[in-house]
């Protein structure tokens, strides 16, 4: 990129320090962005009120590669949702049809302090999952694991990793590992190739700069898998020298941190989260086994503990008893925190379980900011503080926690969906279509995907829209009776057929309490939308914590019914014991809801 000069540039809420590489907003606040968007933005605010060609852009941000203009769409879209302003807008970012991009808003300049010259560079970097030389000796846990563990100990202040979310979907064999960087628009890629034979592992591992495959280091480990951890902290050491990381005491240790001591463990824990992220209900009970067997192995292994914690969680989401299932996650987080109080993972799944089942917003909040000020670059505790904001209608607050997700994790499906959710519930219903028709492009076959543009169509009056993506979503999970019955309705009796057919004896049995509420709020049929209501509470359905947020039940605000139900968001300790909780669990004594 030409280089531009290290000065502060201040427009709006928000300052761009061109030597640090920051972007700033309210309060001073860091706005991760990836290393392209940030070059985007500061190619526009040094030329603020210049139109500027596409051309002249592509060649200023990726001068030593050949890129398509999507590269370019996708830079200014991040640019938009970092800076909170949508595609209609043209407070700070405005498209010139035909020619390219201007940088309209008023934009002030002032020199850095002396200190701020001196601040390092930070880099971004992806690390891909391993590939096996031999592919019918495949070990999808194992290579996969590699990577996630490398990411965790590499990701610091003076480095930007890509989640293991980012790479997921990067194990095919024929990946080019520079074609991927730039997808994921990084400056650095560390791939590496696993052979194994019995219990001896010949690990080998290159680290390439993006732009033009030059290499920075390679190296091979010939270790026995007992070793293993040998092998990931001699990588995590090399590629630190060979990017001349100055490493503090603090960051030396993250880098060859061990949550284990025990090979056997560690992968039972990496086949856990493997099943884990399939998200399945079969595969959720397989992440459940081989936690509890890493546990068995190693009962100090605080991972272990948060691993199993998410796995409950998501299972009872998936549809299984919360008052049966929960408390087993409460227990498993609350582990997690009292053997390893700085991780990251642990205060972010007790805070998800103090949102949806304790409804302890107080100390949802608590934990979930914990979790980020332990790693900043943590993208699922951005999420999950993102929905609590949402559901205590702090919406704008919301909207930029789930955009810091997004700078850190762009293509993740569920952020993505959380994005256009969040859109929804603050209103916003035109930029939420838009967001959630985006995202099921991204994936047409992302169920909930579908559920949440459904109810983006209903709050417009696009019914039959609606109706569609709903019996889509259906489909998805399996339900192709319910998908048919739902089409059927509509087609018969359009939007009150269809409301009938979900609320008479007809109603789907897989349909929650909480979703039959909302449709009988849609008929004007309040006593029965509080009694699915109150089934819903005593089933402890998680989300009841979004009620007082949800537009589907805006027609019920005015009944005294309503307040008396939002009030019973708070969980005395006596409500903690009838529940069935461990009796040592902390409970706020307040309440946001």
């Amino acid at each position: 990129m030409t280089h531009q000069p290290a000065l502060i540039y201040e427009f709006g809420d928000f300052s761009v320090d061109a030597a640090r590489r920051q972007l700033r907003g309210r309060g001073g606040v860091a706005v991760p962005l990836a290393t392209k968007a940030f070059e985007t933005l500061l190619y526009l605010v040094a030329r603020s009120g210049t139109v500027l060609d596409k051309d002249e852009l592509l060649g200023a941000i990726w001068p030593n590669a050949i890129v398509e203009e999507n590269n370019l769409t996708q830079a200014i879209s991040a640019l938009r949702r970092a800076l909170g302003e949508s595609r209609a807008e043209h407070r700070y970012i405005m498209t010139v049809s035909g020619r390219g991009y201007c940088f309209v808003a008023d934009v002030r300049t002032r020199q850095p302090h002396s200190e701020t010259l001196a601040a390092p560079t930070l880099r971004t970097m992806a690390v891909l999952p391993f590939q096996p030389l031999v592919a019918e000796y495949r070990d999808p846990a194992l290579e996969l694991g590699m990577a996630d563990t490398l990411i965790a100990r590499l990701s610091g202040r003076e480095i930007i990793v890509r989640p293991v979310n980012s790479v997921r979907k990067y194990v095919e064999l024929d990946q080019d590992p520079l074609v991927v960087g730039r997808e994921l628009d990084v400056e650095l890629v560390l791939e590496g190739s696993i052979q194994r034979r019995g219990d001896s592992l010949r690990i080998t591992v290159r680290l390439d700069k993006t732009a033009d495959g030059t290499s920075l280091w390679a190296g091979t480990f010939d270790e026995q898998l007992t070793d293993i951890f040998v092998v990931q902290d001699a990588i995590a050491n090399k590629v630190a020298a060979a990017l001349e990381l100055q490493l503090g005491v603090e960051e030396q240790k993250h880098l060859t941190k061990r949550h284990t001591e025990n090979v056997e463990a560690y992968q039972s824990y990496l086949k856990g989260r493997f099943h884990w992220n399939k998200r399945g209900p079969q595969d959720l009970q397989k992440a459940i086994e081989h936690f509890k067997q890493a546990i068995a192995l190693d009962p100090s292994y605080a991972l272990a503990h948060a691993g199993l914690a998410d796995a409950y969680t998501l299972l009872a989401n998936a549809g299984s008893p919360a008052q049966e299932i929960m408390p087993k996650a409460l227990e498993a987080a609350q582990k997690a925190v009292s053997l390893d109080e700085d991780l990251a993972e642990a205060h972010a799944a007790l805070g998800n379980i103090f949102i949806y089942y304790l409804y302890d917003f107080v100390g949802a909040e608590r934990e979930e900011k914990r979790a980020i000020e332990l790693n900043p670059y943590y993208a699922t505790a951005h999420h999950w503080y993102s929905e609590l904001l949402m559901g205590l209608g702090r919406h704008q607050e919301a909207l930029a926690e789930i955009r810091r997700a997004l700078e850190i994790e762009p293509l993740s499906l569920i952020l993505n969906r959380q994005y256009g959710a969040s859109l929804l519930f603050a209103r916003q219903y035109d930029a939420a279509i838009e967001q959630m028709k985006k995202t099921v492009e991204l994936d047409a076959n992302f169920a909930v995907g579908h559920s949440t543009l459904s109810v983006a169509y209903r709050m417009k009056g696009n019914y039959a829209e609606s109706v569609e993506e709903l019996a889509r979503f259906q489909e998805l999970v399996g339900r192709a009776e319910t998908a048919a019955l739902m089409r059927e309705s509509f087609a018969e009796g359009v939007w009150q057929g269809f409301l009938r057919a979900m609320t008479d004896e007809r109603r789907p049995a897989n349909l929650t309490p909480y979703n039959v509420a909302t449709f009988h709020a849609a008929l004007g049929e309040k006593d029965k939308a509080f009694a699915e209501l109150n089934k819903a509470y005593q089933n402890r359905e998680g989300i009841l914590g979004l009620l007082k947020v949800d537009p589907r039940f805006d027609s019920l605000h005015d009944d005294p019914r309503f307040e008396d139900l939002a009030r019973r968001f708070k969980i005395a300790p006596s409500d903690a014991r009838r529940i069935g909780l461990p009796s040592r669990i902390h409970t706020n004594d307040g309440t946001n809801a």
